[in-house]
């Protein structure tokens, strides 16, 4: 089978990113839709990244090309879900109907970033077929059904009303078409105007009357007595049989509309009720039609890029590039958004297809790009490269080589560039050096980090190690690697699920056995009081600087976490005196720095006017990351910490206050006060939602004691219990391993103070700053502030 390639003009197709919980079966339903069109033999496994596919989809309409991502759904790679959703310009979020729960974290993630990016959305029910068949045989009462749908869809309209601007205000209207009712496995689904042209003659109304009427916002509704009686009053009658389903089905569209057949069904093989419920369904609904016909509803490229134009580019909205992107102008500068470096073939590392989209403009073999710059970087001073060639997706996910020009709205990839762009990154044609790159809105919240030490069988293929560990960064945007100072080398995620399948693909680049190390949690460090002025002086003694410490307002460091503050809005005075009881008397000029580049949650500030205090301030912020990058207890990020420069006594001449006399004191005066400043460690607090049988719940109980966690909800659901349980990041291998369960989303929760001084040895966390220490090859004992060198300033 060869694919049409996605050459088609803008207007013509549209990109779509199928988001929801893990088990909520999207990729099953994405590779059914697929599957049924053509594209595919047999649907693929679930794989741990964002899955990307074009196809061809056909209605009664005709044919509309498909760009599909399948996020993940597993929590613990929610950030790539939230990066997939940037190449899509609408969102299916896909739940599953037979097991509707209020209480997910990651729902109510996936909707924030869809209205942030200005998606249009549609809700999927999928596994509708499991819903009505536990209706049907009393095992959940049909208003209860009734009350959770409802409810989802009301929660889904608050999430996206709160967080949508001023510009679209998207909102999930069932009457509309922005509900699927959906079965994946039995390939059937419908919305409710395709359900209202079968069931309106039923109750001798029209679809316009009986859609008004079925699932009005804000009104009452009738859907259960319009639409849900009547597939309940199906289902008996396939139990039935015979004349009683004829007698049924006559009340049906007319009765003798095509479609509504039935003779061949049940003169089929089809032995049970449930089989031939199915098959009728398959054959009123089929499920790739009424996906494609729904899809067609949703914005083209160019509709979709005019109205997010000014979000994709944070530039001047008058600039070319912004223009183009706007307008969606083929003839306009190429901007191209390279979202993932994927390798051409497993053997060769140091090819790789750049995968993106075309936003405006064209792309083809032989055109010079330049790489822009994240805002923030410094430019990588790369000279142009020319492409060497283009490629487009297959249903198979598989990049093909393509030799025609690839237009505005595509998704390509692209060859010859991986030496001069990084992921997330923008290629463009335009010369001039103001232009900015693509940057879309990410709301990932705050997170922990865990890692795992990874070595070589033998030393002679640590080359090799080294070229593994590069290739997994450049395919995987959310994964980082570390090269530690004893020389050993580290993968860092975002989660335990994430980093053992890095690891996995670092085990697949390398080809050689890999061995690893226990996976590390990683902690952070931070102040619960106010340190005194201390003062510390450079080697040569020509230089001082006075140091203060204290915490931040509480919400300070989670709001720069959560992105709900912006660092540049952070010059506002106005801002940071209202929200965070910052003094005004240090003037927004004296803001200096936020760090680490990680997460932000920390800030210099200098509160002295010395006359060649700016000589010295890149330096100054240079040892300020640093610092906080790695903290003097156990050389974890700092976390919730103001940091002042009080007082500065500088020498005249400027190679006395170089930058080896300057950066190593400064940072020794920040850790010093810090460690004055009642520091404390603090650990990662995830809740686990975990969907267990009634039977299991005693080990599941027993198993979270023992992980130190607390159970903050519960539900029973049939015979099915439904728990959230606050626990410590490091227990969730050990609660894995205790009690097995497939169903359970982990997302991080909050930062937790652990108990005790770090220099008590009997406490618990100068036992964890210990072994901390240890592992990290260190001095197992935690310095104090008068072990630096420096000396207390009465104020």
């Amino acid at each position: 089978f060869w694919l049409k390639v996605m050459t088609t003009p803008a207007r013509d197709a549209r990109c779509v990113c199928l988001v929801g919980p893990h088990g909520s079966g999207k990729s099953k339903l994405a590779e059914t839709i697929l599957g049924v069109s053509g594209a595919v033999d047999e649907p693929s496994e679930l794989q741990r990244s964002a899955q990307y596919a074009s196809a061809t989809g056909k209605d009664a309409q005709g044919s509309l090309p498909l760009n599909i991502v399948d996020a993940p759904g597993h929590a613990g790679f929610l950030p790539e879900a939230l990066s997939s959703m940037v190449m899509a310009d609408s969102t299916l979020v896909v739940v599953r109907a037979h097991q509707l729960t209020l209480r997910s974290a990651v729902f109510v993630r996936l909707l924030r970033q869809a209205a942030g990016h200005r998606h249009a959305v549609m809700l999927v029910f999928n596994a509708f077929d499991l819903a009505l068949e536990q209706l049907h045989i009393g095992a959940q009462a049909p208003s209860d059904f009734w009350e959770t749908a409802t409810a989802i869809v009301e929660q889904a309209n608050t999430v996206l009303h709160a967080n949508a601007d001023d510009v679209v205000s998207p909102e999930i209207r069932p009457a509309n078409g922005d509900l699927l009712l959906s079965s994946a496995r039995d390939q059937w689904a419908f919305s409710l105007p395709d359900l209202a042209r079968v069931l309106a003659p039923r109750f001798s109304m029209t679809p316009e009357a009986w859609l008004e009427a079925s699932w009005p916002l804000g009104e009452e509704c009738r859907f259960l007595e319009l639409a849900l009686a009547p597939l309940l009053e199906l289902r008996q009658a396939c139990d039935s049989g015979g004349d009683e389903l004829r007698h049924f089905v006559s009340g049906l569209a007319g009765g003798g509309s095509p479609g509504l057949e039935i003779e061949a069904v049940l003169s089929s093989d089809l032995q049970s009720g449930a089989q031939i419920f199915a098959s009728l369904l398959a054959t009123w609904f089929p499920i790739a039609p009424c996906f494609v016909d729904r899809l067609r509803q949703l914005p083209c490229p160019a509709d979709a890029q005019q109205l997010r134009g000014d979000i994709l580019y944070p530039g001047p909205v008058d600039d070319s590039a912004a223009l183009a992107i706007q307008r969606c102008d083929p003839d306009g500068p190429a901007m191209f958004y390279v979202a993932r470096l994927m390798p051409v073939h497993r053997s060769q590392a140091a090819r790789m297809w750049a995968f993106g989209r075309v936003f405006s403009g064209t792309v083809n073999a032989g055109l010079e790009v330049r790489s822009i710059p994240e805002i923030g970087r410094a430019p990588p001073g790369l000279a142009p490269k020319a492409i060497g060639g283009v490629g487009v997706l297959d249903a198979f996910g598989k990049i093909r080589s393509v030799n025609s020009k690839l237009p505005v709205g595509t998704w390509a990839a692209i060859l010859g560039v991986e030496a001069i762009v990084s992921t997330p990154g923008t290629l463009t044609t335009c010369a001039s050096q103001d232009t900015m790159p693509i940057t879309p809105p990410l709301r990932r919240g705050p997170s922990a980090t865990v890692s795992v030490r990874v070595r070589p069988e033998t030393p002679g293929e640590l080359p090799r190690l080294i070229e593994a560990l590069k290739k997994l960064t450049r395919s995987d945007p959310q994964a980082r690697t570390v090269a530690e100072d004893t020389g050993g080398h580290s993968v860092v995620a975002g989660s335990h699920v994430h980093v053992k399948a890095c690891v996995e693909e670092v085990r697949s680049y390398l080809e050689t056995p890999l061995h690893c190390d226990p996976v590390v949690v990683s902690y952070s460090e931070t102040c619960t009081a106010e340190s005194p002025c201390l003062a510390v002086r450079t080697p040569n003694n020509h230089n001082e600087f006075q140091f203060k410490t204290k915490p931040l307002h509480a919400g300070f460091a989670a709001d720069l976490e959560n992105q709900i503050l912006d660092p540049v809005s952070c010059t506002s005075m106005k801002i940071l005196a209202d929200r965070y009881d910052w003094d005004p008397a240090d003037g927004s000029a004296a803001l200096w720095a936020f760090g680490p580049a990680r997460t932000q949650a920390n800030t210099l500030v200098c509160n002295d006017r010395h006359q060649y205090l700016w000589e010295i301030k890149d330096h100054g912020v240079a040892a300020f990351q640093w610092a906080v990058t790695q903290g003097p207890l156990a050389e974890q990020e700092i976390r919730g910490c103001r940091f002042t420069l009080q007082n500065t006594h500088l020498f005249a001449d400027a190679i006395h206050r170089g930058a080896g006399q300057t950066v190593s004191t400064f940072r020794k005066g920040l850790w010093a006060t810090f460690l004055a400043a009642e520091p404390r460690m603090l650990e990662p607090m995830v809740l686990a939602s975990v969907k267990v049988p009634t039977a299991d719940v005693a080990a599941l109980l027993e198993a979270l004691a023992a992980a130190d966690g607390r159970v903050e909800w519960q539900q029973t659901d049939g015979d099915t219990e439904i728990l959230e349980a606050l626990l410590p990041m490091v227990e969730v291998d050990a609660l894995l391993e205790a009690v097995s369960f497939p169903e359970a989303e982990i997302l991080f929760r909050e930062w937790k103070v652990v108990e005790g001084s770090p220099w008590d040895s009997e406490s618990v966390s100068g036992q964890l700053c210990t072994e901390l220490r240890r592992s990290r090859q260190i001095d197992t004992i935690v310095p104090t502030w008068e072990s630096l060198g420096v000396k207390m300033v009465e104020q």
